[in-house]
């Protein structure tokens, strides 16, 4: 990992990807940058505030700031989407570090849980293209705080032969006014154009006291040519206390359908068609009842107590089902025995109907033997204390499921490791619901958020108070730790050239820097001299040292390393006191070094980017 810039500036993005295929730019401070390369190109600046304003290059708001144990929700932060806007996956971590409780701070952050659909990602950062005439609006939703506040940029048709820094939005509006207890709708993620209709969709929730994280959800519309707060409408069936997930677009009307999933209990769920046009919904699915026992699951509704508490659950992407015409998906359930059995979401898209199917009958250990004692609360103000996520994914042609509870309150589960243990399945080929025990890992501290690293979902990235936790996973092991980054990181996500992007810093009342990582720089590089000490009694000593350089998923990579030795009883071959190897993808590169006199004297390493 690199540290590519210091902050120094409060009111900006750190890191800011132009979403559109035909840029190649990233702003960094705000700063323009060559997406490839990273060099600076001058005099050009983002633009987040309309023209009018006189200070459009700056932010409303702060994403860099260091905040450990302000108290107050609504104070600006680092870990939030003025943080970091990019592409692919993102994922946000605010480290709050003052009491447990009720407090909107001690929530498991919720912006990469909005899509079940896999090609659309979960993010404040959205592109959306009518197919018919290729107009696009760009949208970006600012959420600076955990409270009632929040920013929605819109900017309709940019230019296509201009920059961002060059283009103010069309439309930048929002609310930050008083920290009242009054009930505040805002935007949340915006997902898809009606195709008969000039009106887009999207999820929305309530604010008061931090409803959003009871969770208290609905369903929005706004205009797709002339966005703006005129056009709003965030009160569609919403739903208490229910999360929503974006599933895809009907295969019959191209309306947008979604998953509510009900946060107090384990087996509530609706499936629901936004009709845009007529700002309502239908019901394509409902099952309230808890599942009866069989195979393996007791079923039923279990005790919400210390053992397992009201956790939201995230539900997988979904994938073709195998020997069928439909899509599934998994969401987690855990029985009166507190032992995961997931549901197996089907969608018939030639029909749009959906059923619930169950993996009844596991293979192997149950996950209570791995996995238990997981906090959860129905609280208004931290529903998302405790987070159970399933994903799923295929390597090697074999599909795997892997199910993480993820906890906001710091340090909670630091001393139980059945509560920082991650579990995985093998899925049969042929059965979505049949499951088999594959492995299990244990992270070293409470795991705050993840976030996969890879479009395989084969390199995950795990949020700890003062580390970056990255786990390479493979067929016979399951997932290992590779690198562990020792750095609080704020935001972590990856830009469409699967460049990885982290926030990060440890001084509280202070700025968070700007690193990058990508498969190609390695973050770790061993030296290995031939021997552990070399006995020197007037005569030169040739010997050796193998160097290899690694990158985050623990895999050896070729790469130019520049060695300089600082020290005056050692040097290379010839004298010299500096010299360039190239590591090598299979073995140690051995280079020669001659022992000159007695004492210390040590090689440092160093890697351009």
């Amino acid at each position: 990992m690199a540290k590519i810039k210091r902050a120094s500036r409060g009111s900006a993005v750190s890191v800011f990807e132009d979403p559109r295929p035909s840029k190649n730019t990233i702003y960094l401070d705000h700063q323009t940058h060559d997406k490839t390369t990273l060099a600076t190109k001058f005099g050009g600046t983002l633009r987040l505030k309309p023209s009018s304003e006189s200070d459009d290059f700056s932010a409303y708001t702060s994403g860099n700031w260091i905040e450990l144990t302000v108290t107050d929700a609504h104070s600006l932060r680092a870990g939030n989407p003025t943080t970091m806007a990019l592409t692919k996956e993102t994922a946000y971590c605010w480290h709050y570090e003052g009491a447990n409780g009720a407090n909107q701070l001690n929530n498991v952050d919720y912006w990469n849980f909005f899509s079940i659909d896999p090609t659309i990602q979960s993010s404040p950062l959205r592109r959306i293209v009518d197919s018919n005439t290729n107009d696009e609006l760009l949208l970006y939703n600012n959420r600076p705080s955990h409270y009632n506040w929040y920013y929605q940029h819109s900017w309709f048709n940019p230019s296509s032969d201009r920059e961002l820094d060059d283009t103010n939005p069309t439309s930048v509006y929002g609310y930050v006014g008083s920290t009242n207890t009054t009930d505040h709708q805002e935007p949340c993620f915006w997902t898809v154009k009606d195709p008969n209709s000039d009106r887009v969709s999207g999820i929305s929730g309530y604010f008061r006291y931090g409803y959003s994280f009871r969770p208290w959800m609905s369903i929005a519309r706004n205009s797709f040519s002339s966005f703006n707060s005129s056009n709003d409408k965030y009160d569609i069936s919403a739903s208490n206390p229910y999360w929503y997930m974006y599933i895809g677009q009907s295969t019959q009307d191209g309306q947008p359908l979604y998953l509510a999933t009900h946060h107090d209990t384990d087996y509530t769920h609706y499936i629901r068609r936004h009709n845009i046009s007529t700002d309502n919904t239908t019901d394509m699915f409902s099952n309230t009842a808890a599942p009866g026992a069989s195979g393996t699951s007791y079923g039923g509704a279990r005790t919400m107590n210390a053992t397992m508490g009201q956790m939201q659950k995230i539900s997988s992407k979904h994938f073709d089902d195998p020997g069928a015409n439909d899509k599934c998906w998994y969401v987690p359930y855990f029985d009166t025995s507190y032992n995961y059995h997931p549901f197996v979401f089907r969608w018939d898209q030639s029909t749009d109907t959906f059923t619930r199917d169950q993996a009844t009958n596991i293979t192997g250990d149950l996950s209570s033997t791995h996995m238990l004692n997981l906090p959860g609360t129905n609280s208004d103000t931290y529903g998302f204390l405790g987070v159970v996520w399933n994903e799923t994914f295929v390597n090697g042609g074999n599909r795997y499921l892997t199910v993480m509870y993820l906890c906001g309150e710091h340090r909670r589960v630091d001393s139980d490791a059945l509560a920082r243990t991650f579990v995985t399945y093998s899925v049969d080929a042929a059965d979505p619901t049949a499951l088999t025990h594959h492995s299990t890992v244990t992270i070293p501290e409470t795991a705050k958020q993840s976030v996969f690293l890879n479009d395989a979902k084969t390199l995950l990235g795990v949020f700890g108070v003062d580390a970056f936790y990255i786990y390479n996973w493979d067929n016979v092991n399951g997932w290992t730790l590779t690198t562990t980054i020792a750095e609080k990181a704020f935001a972590v996500g990856r830009d469409s050239t699967d460049r990885i992007w982290m926030v990060a810093g440890g001084r509280d009342s202070g700025y968070a820097d700007i690193h990058v990582i990508t498969p190609t720089i390695p973050v770790r590089i061993t030296i290995t001299p031939a021997q552990a000490s070399y006995n020197h009694t007037g005569s030169d000593i040739n010997s050796t040292v193998d160097v290899s350089a690694y990158n985050i998923a623990g895999e050896r990579i070729a790469t130019d390393v520049e060695l300089s030795i600082d020290g005056s009883t050692m040097t290379f071959s010839g004298g010299a006191t500096t010299t360039t190897v190239t590591t090598s993808t299979s073995a140690e590169t051995s280079v020669n070094i001659i022992i000159t006199g007695a004492g210390l004297s040590d090689i440092v390493a160093n890697v351009s980017i």
